[in-house]
């Protein structure tokens, strides 16, 4: 798979909010961050903690961009009363994600 291949179908496993292509999508040994915790842990675990609390939001606006390392996802949802915006850098490697940064930031005003 390319870049772009791998982006779209992240785009989509965003869109139909599917656990388990991204439990796919993901290296077995592939690490995320999160600036909400500022901390690091398995994709895997991140997914089982998803899975456990009962899946994922809605996301809306969901936008890609290819990078010659992999893509950058940014897309919003609505969670515990809040419009959130996140931005998610993810590194590829063949045809698995890596490693991803996330970045998740609360909207602050009507826009």
């Amino acid at each position: 798979m390319t870049n772009a291949d791998m982006a779209a179908r992240w785009a989509k496993a965003l869109a139909e909010r599917d656990v388990a292509d991204f439990r796919d999508q993901f290296d077995p040994q592939a690490q995320v961050w999160q600036s909400t915790s500022n901390a690091s842990h398995t994709a895997q675990s991140g997914l089982d903690g998803i899975e456990a609390r009962g899946g994922l939001p809605e996301f809306t606006d969901i936008r890609t961009t290819v990078t010659d390392w992999g893509f950058i996802c940014r897309t919003s949802t609505h969670h515990d009363g809040r419009n959130l915006h996140l931005a998610q850098f993810l590194w590829v490697e063949g045809d698995k994600i890596v490693k991803e940064e996330e970045f998740i930031g609360v909207q602050v005003n009507d826009g």
